[in-house]
This record gives structure tokens, sequence and C-alpha cells, in this order.
């Protein structure tokens, strides 16, 4: 994914949702990828912890927008 898939600069809010995700899958590979290198587990649990973090991000901006949906805005 290129610098500007990660840009939050987007077109519609849906796409805030999918930067996040994007983001957040990568960090989980991120984890993934270092404790194979290291050999030992754990060593990549600031990324699993960012992850999440973007996921539940992600979580609540999918919230919001179904909120502003139902009340009529789109």
């Amino acid at each position: 994914m290129s610098a500007k898939q990660y840009d939050l600069d987007v077109d519609a809010p849906e796409d805030v949702c999918k930067v996040l995700r994007h983001a957040a899958d990568k960090y989980y590979e991120a984890q993934v990828e270092l404790e194979g290198a290291w050999g030992e587990v754990g060593v990549g649990n600031i990324w699993t912890r960012l992850a999440r973090k973007l996921d539940r991000a992600a979580a609540d901006c999918e919230k919001t927008i179904t909120q502003w949906e139902k009340q009529g805005y789109r």
C-alpha cells in the first residue's frame, strides 16, 4: 500500500475506516514477522496492541457513520 493509501485526507467517511483497518492489518503482520525473526514470543506485542487500538477506532468510526446515516444524512 502506498503512502497515499494510509492518508486520512479522504473523500468519504467510510474511507477513514478502510485506512485504519489496513494499517491495523499491517501492524498485525509486523508482530508476526518480528516474532518469527527474533524467535521470541511476545517481542512484537506492541504492534498487536497498536493494531487493536486502530481496529477499535475503525469500529467507532463505522458506528458513527451508521448513526449519521440513520438520521437521514445519506
